[in-house]
């Protein structure tokens, strides 16, 4: 497999990977798919860097987004607080996450409990 930005067979493979390991994490709120392409483009930058002598592409794409999508389980489920560059890019990532899923919680009619 092509490991490039905008490599159809790494968005056609990846990103169906990318959704199944986020379930499997527990992340039930919707991911945009903006930052589906972000976390997607991060795996392939980190897999361009981190590719054992041997490893074939897919399997460490599938190492990266697994990678990614833990974090994301862990920051919607924690109060960890993930600082220093290391975490950068991956935290606006999940910014970007959680405030859309604020933003369509708040638009999302709720029923108040009536209190007699």
């Amino acid at each position: 497999m092509l490991i490039g930005h905008d490599s159809t067979d790494t968005t056609r493979i990846g990103t169906p990977y990318l959704i199944e390991q986020l379930r499997s994490h527990g992340v039930r709120i919707p991911i945009p798919e903006e930052c589906l392409r972000e976390l997607l483009t991060s795996a392939v930058t980190a897999t361009r860097l981190t590719r054992r002598k041997g490893e074939a592409c897919e399997s460490c794409l599938h190492r990266q987004l697994d990678a990614r999508a833990r974090f994301i389980a862990l920051w919607i489920s924690s109060d960890e607080r993930f600082e220093g560059t290391a975490w950068r890019e991956l935290v606006l990532i999940a910014l970007k996450i959680c405030s859309t899923a604020f933003r369509t919680a708040l638009a999302t009619p709720t029923r108040v409990a009536q209190v007699t």
